[in-house]
């Protein structure tokens, strides 16, 4: 047996491990709680989804022959506040315990091997009725693309926020909401991702509008500009602009999705594309996609550089877990990057 061999048997035992977890959790998780449901006041009940959200995700690198993992425990709270003319708003926090064994995989904010990290943790407060104007205050999505409209956090799947924007989530406010038809969110964040930096007096102006998102046609415009915070760099920022369009088409349980953008980073023009075919099971339980994802940069004192990247994917949704894998190949690589090919499994349960 090789020595490689070892850690893909830990990795596999690991994954049975949290699957018979999973399977062992009750039917009825709430029976955990007292009828009160718990940790929240009994004015809390209505409206209210909370969940524990506990999984763990390996990963093997051809470019460094490595497996890494990560695993995630957090909680994710959704809680609609209601008075007698209708909605006050909308409280979501979700924030995880994030712990990267690896040092060459871990993002600039990870502090140390274990990292509180900041999802989607916000309260958007209903300023106009029937959802016309909301104020977003709190870290959420950079409201630009694909991304706007679909979750992908906690899963493999994902767009191009990290590598396009620099940052999927921010610290700030926004206005949003759907207005004659068209839904949209225009924000102001602090350009430091995770954490709160100063440091290069960093920022993100963005905003996205489109049409509504629960169309089987749906479509969008977006734009950003900001000075994006390099972290451990001494308050260095990267200067950033971008316009894009996105696009979804669903025809029965197929869905074909693109974004396109265009823009410079520090001085220099950019441009970043997605296309991704998916299916989803007529039950829902399992979807798989395949993307193809590409970014050119044209330095001012060197030739153009072009990167793409092809993911293919597939997730089973199952009562209390989720499994999913994803397999993704470098076509081409910028100068000085080797081409990866990356594999990921994760195991997911919540109760």
């Amino acid at each position: 047996m090789t020595t490689h061999a070892f850690p893909r048997i830990w990795t596999l035992g690991r994954l049975a491990l949290l699957f018979t977890l999973a399977l062992a959790q009750p039917a009825n998780a709430q029976q955990f709680l007292p009828d009160s449901r718990s940790l929240f006041p009994a004015e809390w009940d209505e409206n209210l989804r909370f969940a524990i959200d506990l999984s763990s995700r390996q990963l093997y690198s051809s470019a460094t022959d490595n497996w890494h993992r990560v695993d995630f425990i957090g909680t994710d709270l959704h809680k609609v506040f209601t008075g007698k003319s209708g909605d006050i708003g909308t409280l979501t926090l979700q924030g995880y315990f994030t712990h990267i064994e690896d040092e060459e995989i871990r993002p600039g904010f990870f502090d140390g091997k274990w990292t509180y990290v900041y999802r989607i943790f916000n309260f958007n407060y209903a300023l106009l009725p029937r959802g016309r104007m909301n104020l977003r205050v709190g870290h959420f999505e950079i409201p630009m693309g694909l991304e706007h409209t679909i979750d992908t956090n906690g899963t493999l799947r994902d767009y191009t926020h990290g590598r396009n924007i620099g940052v999927k989530a921010d610290w700030g406010a926004s206005l949003n909401g759907i207005l004659d038809g068209a839904e949209y969110e225009v924000s102001i964040t602090r350009g430091s991702g995770n954490s709160w930096e100063t440091n290069g007096d960093p920022y993100i102006a963005a905003g996205r509008i489109g049409t509504p998102s629960y169309r089987n046609l749906v479509w969008g415009v977006s734009a950003m500009s900001g000075d994006i915070y390099v972290h451990n760099s001494g308050g260095q920022t990267i200067e950033r602009q971008r316009v894009g369009a996105d696009v979804q088409w669903y025809v029965n349980q197929y869905g074909l999705l693109g974004e396109i953008s265009v823009g410079e980073r520090d001085g220099d023009s950019t441009s970043t594309g997605l296309i991704e075919l998916n299916r989803t099971a007529n039950s829902g339980s399992w979807m798989a996609y395949a993307q193809l994802v590409y970014t050119t940069l044209n330095p001012d004192d060197s030739p153009r550089q072009d990167a793409s990247t092809l993911f293919v994917g597939a997730k089973w949704d199952l009562t209390r877990w989720d499994f999913s894998l994803q397999v993704s190949h470098d076509l081409d690589s910028f100068d000085g990057n080797s081409e990866n090919e990356l594999y990921v499994a994760q195991a997911r349960f919540r109760f």
